[in-house]
């Protein structure tokens, strides 16, 4: 075969062969194929080795992806080398060498997407040419550096190969399918809970077995655990409940604690699925849980419950909902008995600045502190069933944000800073870290709405530097609304306010 065909096989693929030394050049299109050094075309003059390039580079202007040392390397990236090789006949064989592309941590840290992009565009490969080097669709490869699609690790192992990327691509891929598989599990978790919640509605009785110590420890863990793994231990705890109680293994004065623990056990799964985004299910869970307090004859558990399912229709924008839930409480609150009383008047403030009634909203946090100064009993489970006076602040701002601003955004910040000065200064067991995190947007929020920019940076930037199993739906929903606020024309050509907005939609866009 002369060398004028060998450049034209050799721009379609190669094989090598290890014979004598020899090089032999196979096409990927074409049946042919012949040794760079004598010419032979037979293929059984010679042991043919596979080697799973997609293209060949030599001299011809071909791109050859990376695979393992000893491949040739990429002519586009300007990191090869060329080696000539003598043959027995004289001429001289030229092979590209490979040199390793070397990558920081902060790109080894960067998502799979991302590093796909800066990899193409520095390689100069437009999505037509990486398809066609990896055999996948462009519009395929489209939607990979989109994240609409995540790809499988067949394709990171061609695209780090193809773009030189050692090993970064597939690093990247491999922690997010671990990621995908964690809230794959957490889905399932969900699905599993409802399950079981069902299963709670259909019996005409909830005969349980044995008091649970472990549900007053979950009740405290949540308050600083992400949702997905309390979900899991509420929904582990609860099932067991469920086994026994099909099984009838309980002994009859054991029957009100029980439920009780029943209720509890499904109010913690409605915060969970309420955390986790889906206000369907967490009402599903505590609409159970208000069952099961009145099988215990439980007023305390039964105001709770409505205060929940209120924070449910609030989190939903059904505020006319959220306020005949309010009322209903109301029904079970003895007097001086927890924080019963003060939680629910918290909600009807939350209800009334969200409908713009701003003397209802204050008046009901003004009655919400009187109530706290007349409880007696302290709450029967601290944690998520607690109603702490920092958990009182934190409704304070968290409802006064929604009105006019002014006055009712100056007691709204305040009332978010001190309720984060006293969850700091507090016992840990009573530090609840997700609305903490919370106080933060809600001050910022009322800030922005005082026209203090600089102020309410400050307490957006912990928040949007959290770990992405920390953004829980709350954070994600009110951050949104912070960014919506600093678009307005107001703040029209302020740098601070575009750099901020810009950095809160990358986390909420995720």
């Amino acid at each position: 075969m002369t060398q004028q065909g060998a450049a034209a096989v050799l721009r379609r693929g190669h094989r090598r062969c290890h014979d004598d030394g020899h090089s032999l050049v196979w096409g990927r299109r074409c049946a042919a194929g012949f040794c760079a050094s004598c010419g032979s075309s037979r293929r059984g003059d010679h042991r043919l080795m596979p080697c799973h390039h997609r293209f060949c580079l030599a001299e011809f202007g071909a791109v050859l992806p990376l695979r393992r040392p000893g491949h040739w390397a990429t002519r586009t990236l300007g990191q090869t080398r060329r080696t000539a090789h003598p043959h027995s006949d004289g001429t001289v064989f030229t092979e590209a060498m490979p040199i390793t592309t070397h990558s920081s941590a902060g790109d080894r840290d960067q998502a799979f997407r991302t590093r796909m992009r800066s990899l193409r565009c520095r390689a100069g490969l437009s999505f037509g040419a990486l398809a066609e080097l990896v055999r996948y669709d462009r519009s395929y490869l489209n939607h990979i550096e989109a994240g609409r699609k995540a790809g499988d690790r067949r394709l990171a192992e061609a695209l780090d190969d193809v773009l030189h990327a050692g090993g970064d691509l597939i690093e990247a891929w491999n922690r997010e399918d671990a990621t995908r598989a964690q809230e794959a599990a957490t889905r399932r978790t969900l699905a599993a809970s409802l399950a079981t919640t069902r299963d709670l509605m259909q019996l005409a009785e909830l005969d349980l077995d044995e008091l649970h110590a472990g549900v007053a420890e979950t009740a405290i863990d949540y308050l600083a655990t992400a949702p997905g793994p309390m979900l899991m231990r509420a929904n582990e705890l609860r099932t067991d409940a469920l086994r026994r109680l099909k099984e009838r293994h309980h002994r009859p004065h054991e029957r009100a604690d029980l439920y009780l623990i029943a209720g509890r056990l499904s109010g913690v799964l409605a915060y969970a699925a309420l955390d986790l985004g889906d206000a369907d299910a967490a009402l599903e869970h505590a609409a159970v849980a208000g069952l099961c307090s009145e099988y215990a004859g439980d007023a305390e558990l039964a105001a709770w419950v409505c205060g929940t399912q209120s924070l449910i229709c609030r989190f939903k924008g059904d505020y006319g909902q959220a306020m005949s839930f309010i009322e209903a409480g109301f029904e079970h609150v003895g007097d001086g008995h927890g924080t019963g009383e003060a939680r629910l008047l918290c909600g009807r403030a939350q209800c009334a600045a969200n409908l713009g009634d701003s003397v209802a909203a204050n008046l009901a946090l003004n009655e919400a502190e009187a109530a706290r100064g007349r409880i007696r009993q302290l709450d029967s489970v601290d944690g998520l069933f607690g109603f702490s006076h920092a958990k009182e602040l934190y409704y304070a701002g968290s409802s006064l944000i929604w009105l006019q601003g002014g006055e009712d955004a100056r007691r709204a910040v305040v009332s978010a800073e001190t309720a984060i000065d006293l969850w700091k200064a507090g016992p840990a067991e009573d530090r609840s870290l997700d609305d903490e995190r919370l106080a933060h947007i809600y001050a910022a929020t009322g800030y922005v709405q005082l026209g203090e920019v600089e102020a309410a940076v400050a307490h957006l930037q912990p928040i949007l530097h959290l770990p992405a199993e920390d953004q829980i739906s709350w954070i994600i929903k009110r951050a949104d609304r912070v960014a919506d606020m600093l678009s307005a024309r107001r703040y029209a050509g302020d740098r601070l306010a575009a750099d901020i907005v810009e950095a809160i939609r990358t986390v909420t866009a995720t």
